[in-house]
């Protein structure tokens, strides 16, 4: 069942469960805009009140700074608001999945643990190769905050600041390329693999267990 169908049936089924979570998700979007609005208004006007309007030089330093102080505000609202998705999707109902090894329809924030418990040797491969690409990802991104931050503050030449973006973006393209080609190389013969396994294993189980005992 679609995000869609599953919302058009709360409308129509459970009215107050929908408008209960409407007014959650509002109530999480406030909060954020309470941080994201007023650190972006003072990351402005520590950037360009000194400089522009006082005439006071700003050193590399205090640049540094307010850039750190504007990431730090912009991550800081995360984990809350993971939270608020999470109780999101559990009142609206989550997306059923295609278990990658066996037959079983998994809701979205059960898919670990249905790997886990049922296959723990898929669960560790499937574990990693996820950490592995979303680390990656992140990497090249805290790459990027360092390499613009270093340059603010002097640490690396400034024209470093300037490279930074063609680096990431260059980074971001070969990151795509190296997991679309792991996804169609790798990933997916591995699951058609393993899923021939498990139907295989399962079948063969299932047969030997409706077979009739002679007597």
């Amino acid at each position: 069942m679609s995000t869609y169908e599953i919302e058009d049936h709360q409308r129509h089924a459970h009215p107050a469960l929908l408008e209960k979570r409407q007014r959650a998700l509002a109530d999480a979007t406030f909060t954020a805009a309470l941080i994201y609005v007023p650190s972006g208004v003072a990351f402005f006007l520590a950037l360009f009140v000194p400089a522009a309007i006082l005439g006071i030089p700003e050193p590399g330093w205090y640049l540094g700074v307010a850039f750190l102080a504007l990431m730090v505000s912009l991550a800081a609202p995360l984990p809350y608001l993971a939270k608020k998705r999470r109780a999101y999707v559990e009142a609206v109902g989550d997306i059923l999945e295609q278990c990658p090894v066996c037959d079983a329809k998994i809701p979205h924030l059960k898919r670990w643990a249905h790997l886990a418990t049922d296959h723990p040797g898929e669960y560790r491969r499937f574990r990693a190769t996820e950490f592995l690409g979303k680390g990656s990802l992140l990497g090249i991104l805290l790459g990027f905050i360092a390499v613009l931050w270093g340059s603010l503050v002097g640490i690396f030449p400034f024209a470093w600041g300037d490279l930074a973006h063609t680096i990431m973006y260059v980074a971001l393209v070969g990151w795509g390329a190296v997991i679309g080609l792991w996804g169609v190389l790798v990933e997916r013969p591995y699951r058609a693999k393993v899923r021939a396994e498990w139907h295989a294993t399962h079948f063969a189980t299932a047969r030997t267990a409706a077979r009739p005992l002679r007597p």
